[in-house]
């Protein structure tokens, strides 16, 4: 696959989600952005994302692919040992290489919270909507769909 193939792939991603995200609002497990996410082709993505990887040992970084007032891409390279404090902005992911476990709280009353855990391997994706944590122990590549967009300083990891 050429390198072209892979930017093209991207820039497709970019366009369709522009249609998708008219305005900036709050994501849902079924938004359309997450099946175009899903559908994407993971080597073309992988391939074309390569000239933003930055490792950092037992942490993560993020490189904004692109951005605007409605929703942004963000590029994650999860070093082996990175873990993400628990957070809330919703999100879909893909993983693109490596795998991901994905701790979710939920509040099911004041004093009783729910603990589920799920593993995202290469190529599944996930919707993130309430309080969660994300870790690896693997050199780990995931692309992410925000909306409203991450801002600095979210975004400086």
């Amino acid at each position: 696959m050429s390198a072209r193939g892979g930017l093209l792939a991207l820039r497709a991603l970019k366009t369709d989600l522009q249609h998708f995200f008219h305005s900036a609002h709050a994501l849902t497990r079924h938004h359309d952005a997450a099946a175009l996410l899903a559908s994407a082709p993971r080597k073309s993505l992988l391939k074309a994302v390569q000239p933003f990887v930055r490792w950092r040992d037992g942490a993560l970084t993020r490189h904004e692919i692109f951005g605007n007032t409605n929703f942004n891409l963000v590029l994650t390279s999860w070093a082996p040992g990175a873990k993400m404090t628990f957070h809330d902005p919703g999100h879909f992911f893909r993983v693109l290489k490596g795998t991901l476990h994905e701790t979710t709280v939920t509040a099911l009353s004041p004093d009783l919270l729910q603990r589920d855990e799920s593993c995202i391997e290469q190529g599944g994706c996930s919707f993130l909507g309430g309080v969660h944590q994300l870790e690896t122990n693997t050199s780990t590549i995931t692309l992410h769909t925000f909306s409203p967009p991450l801002r600095a300083p979210d975004l400086a990891f």
